[in-house]
């Protein structure tokens, strides 16, 4: 059985596709606990974050759907390029620096 889908890029690009997806969702974990709690203090991590991911959603023949605050959708043509990509994305955040200034000069290092 083949399944005919049709979506819309993060650009708005018209995607097609026939056959099975694999979609993959991402969150920080307690991202919006925290950013409300030191209000803008955290964008600079979400940035970070970003700029990790993002180069390599299109490096595993993914496409991101969709962005909201914290949280990609992203959808892969095939389940092992979405598992790849989970596994260095998961890898690129753990080997990333981690650290943000609060107000008064504490830092935060999370790791």
């Amino acid at each position: 059985m083949s399944l005919s889908t049709t979506a819309y890029s993060a650009g708005g690009e018209r995607v097609s596709h026939e056959g099975s997806l694999s979609f993959v969702f991402t969150d920080i974990e307690g991202y919006s606990k925290l950013s409300e709690r030191y209000r803008g203090a955290f964008y600079p991590l979400l940035e970070q974050h970003n700029a990790l991911l993002r180069p390599l959603i299109p490096h595993h023949r993914g496409r991101e759907v969709k962005a909201i605050g914290d949280a990609f959708f992203l959808v892969f043509e095939h389940a092992l390029d979405a598992v790849r990509f989970a596994l260095s994305a998961q890898h690129a955040l753990s080997a990333e620096h981690w650290e943000v200034h609060m107000e008064g000069g504490l830092p935060c290092r999370l790791t």
